[in-house]
């Protein structure tokens, strides 16, 4: 049998997300961020994720709309709409 206690207040739940890793909801249409590249983090696994997140991003915000580019060294992310 399991004893009730009283009194006892029950601790702050959190987000099990987190903190957002992109700046998707902050981004004004003509604004782009940069996520840098390298051997470990090349530019095809860098454009799935960003991709990934402006998909999850675009179904919660509805009329949003993004596109990614390549430069040296680099992955930029676009929002177009």
């Amino acid at each position: 049998m399991y004893k009730i206690i009283k009194g006892i207040t029950p601790p702050e739940r959190k987000s099990s997300r987190g903190v957002p890793k992109y700046p998707l909801n902050e981004m004004k249409v003509g604004e782009c961020f940069e996520v840098p590249t390298s051997p470990t983090n090349p530019a095809k696994k860098v454009k799935q994720r960003l991709w990934g997140a402006a998909y999850t991003h675009k179904k919660k915000h509805e009329g949003r709309e993004f596109t990614v580019s390549s430069a040296k060294n680099k992955v930029r992310m676009h929002r177009i709409k």
